[in-house]
């Protein structure tokens, strides 16, 4: 009812400003072309191990090994020692210890690994070559062991890597066993998977980094990890197998509409879904009440109020509201033929689940099916990363899965599908725990295929209207991601045919997407030519001494901008938190390293961090001077900022 009018607003100025990106140099790739949305029949692919030649041999003469006392990594470890090759050994304990060449670091605590890589920096000893080897072990499903020795543990090893003081390039080999189903023979480790997201991120984020992994046979001798660990330009999957060598690959399956009654559902069936009121749950569960007429078994963490109360609810709450959307949404379902229980359970909560299952077959009589949608995303740079913040990724859909197939054991389950995430096969940086837990359902799948159970995972690209991608606005200034009416069409394809486990669904081509997001950080020295700092609501003030100066250089060269003023937010200049953490490294070798990532990201501007440098350096007693001096700075800081004009 508000009445409109037309406002005039200037024109803007030419400037004289080049805002082109420049091209190529000399001799360099050119650029690639716009990603090509191709035809959704194209858009399926499957893994596939093919056999690899003999790597090419590229020895290193010092290696810094996890592994344990006893298996594969001790074997290894005493071949290497045998050809002359020093080696240093560090193992899971209790605590960080260095005695000689022998260290133990607790499995999942990144201050241990900080430690251990600090002192042998500090020596000058530490290896170009790093073997990670703690899950060759077999983990079953001990679900908290499994993420220490792998996910944690790589995570806390990278974050310490990541801070190094140096540019020296790093190869690090992750070697495991039970994560590569070759040839059907294998026995099959999946809660162990999450650690392939910080195999495939770290390298994504850091640096002169250079990771992969290597699944082992338990036939394997250490003849031929030492052949694999010499191996130079390596691809990122390898399996051994005996004296063979496998190499991860995808191959296309080109899957036509659906012409037949090929689905596994059934009219009238019982089917549980997890995350079943959020975005990608719900597009299903009307697909199944509106063609299926289904009897759904909706869970989520937070549930809803008892249906007495729902009328009510509505009345007293906007159309925005949270719960008044998930109520709506149970109604339109039931209006759809369906019938409906919601519960509010956690689904990594072994008891509640089986005590939700019990209730769903004391209504319906039993569950035919299920569809695993639960999981919040991740986000976060592996520099910033917490343990709990990773848990809180990988237990919904990792740990979840596992609890959901457990209190389902025993009903008569036509299929079962895991919403697994694109990201598990190309990486993503800022994705390290989505990754793996996407990674780890994968193989889930597999190994529930070994025994009979129809269980399959799809790799989802990113979809346009619902999900993590389109709460990101992922899709909003192009043409892209699956509708909701596409990602039941792909999944109805991929159903109609028997035998599958895993599916790779993209959009776009996936090879030339995963060779994409596969090429490493470059170092800080080759990032970016400089150029004209961008007009900013600050204006430019000149480093005043010698710490500013320091900073805003280091500034300079990451983000490529000449004159770089004191007030400059780093956001604003276009940085991010990956180009955040190269700064660090260079504040580390060149200023101080004991300034941690939460500083830089608390303290935006030179300004206000080469204050936060004072103030460290200010600590001691008799530099009362030094102490005024900040004070001083602080205050006029907060008189300009005050001074400063407001913006929209």
């Amino acid at each position: 009812e508000e009445t409109r009018r037309r406002v005039a607003l200037p024109t803007y100025p030419y400037e004289r400003k080049r805002y082109w990106v420049d091209p190529p140099a000399a001799g360099a790739a050119a650029v690639a072309s716009a990603p090509q949305r191709l035809p959704l029949a194209q858009w399926f692919h499957l893994p596939s191990w093919r056999q690899a030649a003999p790597a090419r041999a590229e020895a290193a003469a010092a290696h810094l090994v996890f592994a344990q006392a006893q298996g594969q990594g001790a074997a290894l470890v005493a071949a290497l020692r045998a050809r002359g090759d020093r080696v240093i050994t560090v193992a899971p304990g209790v605590g960080y210890a260095l005695h000689g060449d022998e260290a133990s670091v607790r499995p999942a605590e990144p201050a241990d690994y900080h430690a251990l890589i600090g002192a042998l920096q500090q020596r000058g000893a530490l290896p170009t070559s790093l073997v990670h080897a703690w899950t060759l072990a077999h983990c079953g499903d001990d679900y908290v062991r499994a993420q220490q020795l792998g996910y944690h543990s790589l995570v806390a090893l990278g974050q310490a890597l990541g801070l190094r003081r140096d540019e020296t390039a790093l190869r690090l080999c992750v070697l495991s066993g039970g994560l590569a189903d070759v040839d059907g023979s294998e026995a099959l480790d999946p809660l162990k998977a999450s650690l392939l997201g910080p195999v495939s991120v770290l390298a994504q984020e850091t640096a002169g980094l250079h990771s992969r992994h290597v699944d082992v046979g338990a036939d394997v001798t250490p003849a031929a990890l030492l052949a694999e660990l010499d191996a130079a330009d390596a691809p990122a999957r390898i399996a051994l197998r005996g004296a063979r060598r496998w190499q991860l690959d995808y191959v296309r399956l080109d899957l036509p509409a659906v012409t037949g009654p090929a689905q596994p559902w059934r009219e009238g069936g019982t089917y549980l879904i997890t995350g079943g009121l959020g975005g990608l749950g719900l597009v299903f569960a009307r697909e199944l009440a509106q063609r299926w007429r289904a009897r759904l078994v909706l869970t989520g963490r937070q549930g809803l109020p008892p249906r007495a109360e729902w009328e009510n609810w509505l009345a007293q709450h906007g159309a925005d509201d949270a719960t008044s959307r998930r109520i709506r949404a149970v109604q339109e379902l039931e209006a759809s033929g369906a019938e409906v229980l919601v519960a509010a359970v956690d689904v990594t909560d072994a008891a509640a689940m089986s005590e939700t299952v019990a209730a769903a077959v004391a209504r319906f009589g039993a569950i035919h099916g299920a569809l695993h949608a639960a999981g919040i995303a991740g986000g976060g740079i592996i520099q910033r990363r917490q343990a709990a913040e990773s848990e809180a990724v990988l237990a919904p859909k990792l740990r979840g899965a596992q609890v959901l197939l457990q209190a389902l054991a025993g009903q008569p389950l036509d299929v079962v599908v895991l919403h697994s995430s694109l990201f598990a096969v190309t990486g993503g940086a800022g994705q390290v725990d989505y990754c793996g837990a996407n990674a780890a359902l994968d193989l889930i799948a597999q190994a529930q295929a070994r025994r009979g159970l129809r269980v399959v995972a799809l790799n989802w690209d990113g979809w346009r209207d619902v999900g993590m991608a389109a709460r990101a606005g992922t899709f909003e200034d192009r043409d892209g991601g699956i509708a909701a009416a596409e990602g039941i069409e792909a999944l109805a394809r991929v159903l109609a045919v028997p035998g599958l486990s895993q599916v790779v669904v993209s959009t776009e081509d996936l090879h030339a997407t995963i060779a994409r997001l596969a090429a490493p950080p470059a170092p800080a020295a080759a990032l970016l030519q400089r150029h004209e700092r961008p007009a900013l609501d600050s204006a430019y003030a000149a480093p005043a001494d010698q710490a500013e100066q320091r900073l805003a250089a280091i500034w300079q060269d990451v983000l490529g901008i000449a004159g770089v003023g004191v007030h400059d937010n780093f956001f604003d200049l276009g940085g991010t938190s990956l180009l955040m953490s190269e700064v660090l490294r260079r504040i580390h070798r060149e200023l101080d390293p004991a300034v941690g990532i939460t500083e830089l990201f608390q303290f935006p501007t030179v300004y206000t961090l080469a204050a936060r440098l004072a103030g460290q350096d200010a600590g001691d007693e008799d530099s009362v001077d030094a102490v005024v001096a900040l004070g001083n700075r602080r205050k006029e800081a907060l008189a300009r900022k005050r001074r400063r004009p407001a913006t929209a």
